[in-house]
């Protein structure tokens, strides 16, 4: 295990990046950390587990394309734990606080905003959310775009959005159970051409321009 914070061998989470090996865990304390983390392995970043307080990790720039966490890596199994993402960067394309691509990432009792764009943006690979709370983003909760793409939503809040709550597009699929998806703007759930789609157990209410609107080619839904 890596640490990271006062005291401990790494002072930010990138330099604890640039030294773990594949495979490790890195523990971040609790804090406010000006980084973007750009993850090109396989690793587990988790908040100190029992420390009652959440790492905020927060970057904001006006250059495009950058997010606050970018796994742009075929292959590659990531997990984030405990961790507030918070995100503002130049309003085009892309522009998420988490940007997956070709990896599985999982999110687990995250907390996630973006100022400028959609909570997490995913153009292929597996994303999957667990316990995790997408909220009060300035475009969509959650956009999974593309064939290649899939999302795991379980146990998680997208709520407070100015667009959709979870936008599945262009082939993407996903599965959706035991989430609050309430008071966004757009839809709730909008499915545009997309691949699948499964649900169970969710709360999809309140949201500006109804619950669920589209179509998936398989569609419980």
């Amino acid at each position: 295990e890596l640490q990271v914070g006062p005291g401990k061998a790494y002072g930010s989470i990138n330099a604890a990046l640039e030294a773990a090996p594949g495979g490790a865990t890195i523990l971040v304390d609790p804090g406010t950390y000006s980084e973007r983390l750009v993850v090109r392995k396989a690793v587990r970043i988790r908040g100190v587990p029992g420390s009652g307080a959440m790492p905020v990790i927060i970057w904001s720039t006006k250059q495009p394309y950058e997010s606050v966490l970018d796994v742009d890596a075929a292959g590659v199994d990531v997990e984030i734990e405990g961790l507030q993402l918070e995100h503002s960067s130049k309003s085009v394309a892309q522009n998420y606080a988490v940007y997956v691509n070709g990896a599985d990432v999982r999110l687990a009792s995250c907390l996630v905003t973006s100022k400028t764009g959609s909570g997490v943006g995913v153009e292929g690979g597996r994303l999957r959310l667990d316990d995790t709370t997408v909220a009060d983003c300035k475009a969509h909760g959650i956009a999974v775009l593309g064939r290649r793409s899939v999302a795991e939503l379980r146990g998680s809040r997208i709520r407070k959005n100015q667009l959709n709550g979870v936008l599945l597009r262009d082939g993407a699929s996903a599965r959706i159970e035991g989430c609050d998806v309430s008071s966004n703007g757009g839809f709730g759930l909008e499915k545009l051409d997309c691949q699948a789609l499964a649900q169970g157990d969710n709360r999809i209410d309140r949201n500006g321009k109804g619950a669920v609107e589209g179509f998936c080619d398989e569609d419980d839904a």
